[in-house]
């Protein structure tokens, strides 16, 4: 044999190894992606199960005990089950395969859940070099986490305490102004015991539902909606500043003036920019703060020159929000407070069917938000008295509380924002203070 044949011997050895490698790279890389996509499938089951478990952490009307009750805990862990297990993992629904799992602990830290979700896969072409089946997991921690005393992360937004106009005269120029003369009612209890008996003789399932689809509501309105309770739908509204008495409009605040951290690059003025900033301001740890001693007199907030009915609905809701819900939001804010179902899920993710009224966003049955709603959605505003309205030509409101909300909906008539009380926090009748007691407010999260 010469050495031409010898080589060409050698050449095809070499070249059936190398095909061997390649295909076994191919082979792997389509089991690798396999596996990921697996895992992305586990880990948004995770999120999701984590801040449903973590909302039991809150109490709604009628539930009782904190984190570390063992009934607490049952509930917790039945409600993280439950929701993990509703989406598919690759066209499968967790827990309806072998070996699948759902681990539920508490040992993270007070108020925290975690969740992990577990599924044993099969591979197709890589089962030389990793096995026959594949364990994949994936984890999340969520926390029901409470504002401090010095509160550091409000909306830009003053809202009036809930008030019925009782004897309104629609041929009187001042109609709209708030008068307890003429019989108009406030709903504000002497202090937080008052207030939570109150709330507490609702029944749980008094609850006033919405429909996106009309956006209205879908039910009679409750009697709670008279009231700061847990639950109550709230319509508020941005409207001409000469008229922020009526019923329901909020005044748009000026924070330019008190806020401190500001990361490099934010431009703090009394504009429209910066006060939708303000509303996106989440991550009020490294953002713009607000601080303000609850347990202290609380001081006037600067009221803005505008009614911002723009920059509110761009900044709640997102351009691609209007169809076919008729929401609004021009030019588009992907950082919107409304932008997506959950706070991991990219933009094009957010679809109609997650706003059907037979799948909403409200948990009625424990009475908070879904654990798979975007946490984007849950702000925290000051609350003024309309028995005390600024003074003519003022440009301050003066705030008794501050009140944990979470976003139903907003329609583009006068920047009105539908929204759910969560809590009352510094509650007090009137005057410069809080006023006794004082509910938490808590925020549903994912820390890990």
């Amino acid at each position: 044999m010469g050495y031409k044949e010898r080589n060409r011997g050698q050449v095809l050895v070499f070249f059936a190894i190398a095909l061997v490698v390649l295909i076994g790279l191919a082979a792997l890389g389509i089991d690798v992606g396999y596996m990921y996509s697996v895992r992305h499938d586990l880990q948004r089951c995770a999120d999701a199960g984590a801040l449903a478990g973590a909302s039991r952490f809150i109490n709604a009307p009628g539930e009782t005990g904190t984190w570390a009750d063992a009934g607490v805990q049952n509930e917790a862990r039945a409600r993280a089950t439950d929701y993990a297990s509703r989406d598919d993992v690759v066209k499968a629904p967790l827990l309806t395969q072998p070996g699948d799992s759902v681990i539920v602990t508490f040992d993270q830290g007070v108020d925290k859940i975690k969740v992990q979700t577990e599924r044993t896969v099969p591979l197709f072409f890589s089962k030389l070099f990793l096995g026959a089946t594949k364990r994949i997991t994936a984890y999340a921690v969520a926390e029901a986490a409470s504002i401090s005393q010095n509160t550091t992360c409000l909306a830009p937004f003053g809202v009036p305490l809930p008030w019925l106009e009782t004897t309104a005269d629609p041929t009187d120029d001042d109609h709209w102004k708030f008068n307890a003369d003429q019989g108009d009612t406030v709903y504000w209890p002497e202090n937080k015991e008052d207030l939570d008996n109150l709330c507490n003789s609702f029944s749980p399932s008094d609850i006033t539902h919405w429909d996106y689809q009309a956006h209205d509501n879908s039910s009679v309105r409750s009697a709670r909606d008279s009231y700061l309770c847990p639950g109550t739908l709230m319509n508020i509204k941005i409207g001409d500043p000469k008229k922020a008495q009526e019923p329901g409009h909020f005044y748009a605040l000026d924070f330019s003036g008190i806020v401190t951290g500001c990361p490099p690059g934010v431009n703090i003025n009394s504009g429209a920019n910066f006060y939708k900033f303000m509303i996106k301001n989440k991550d009020c740890e490294t953002g713009c703060q607000v601080s303000i001693d609850t347990s202290q007199p609380l001081p006037p907030l600067d009221v803005e020159p505008g009614n911002m009915v723009g920059p509110t609905t761009q900044a709640v809701a997102p351009d691609y929000y209007k169809e076919p819900l008729k929401f609004i939001g021009a030019p588009p804010d992907w950082d919107s407070l409304m932008n997506g179902r959950a706070d991991n899920f990219d933009p094009s993710d957010y679809d109609v069917s997650n706003y059907m009224d037979s799948d909403a966003d409200w948990d009625y049955s424990v009475n908070a938000p879904k654990g798979s709603v975007t946490t984007r959605r849950i702000i925290e505003v000051p609350i003024y008295d309309p028995n005390n309205p600024p003074p003519q030509g003022s440009s301050q409101i003066q705030p008794v509380a501050f009140a944990g909300f979470w976003i139903q909906d907003i329609d583009e008539k006068q920047g009105t924002i539908v929204a759910r009380v969560i809590s009352i926090k510094g509650s007090g009748m009137g005057g410069p203070g809080p006023g006794p007691g004082g509910a938490v407010t808590k925020t549903i999260r994912l820390v890990e």
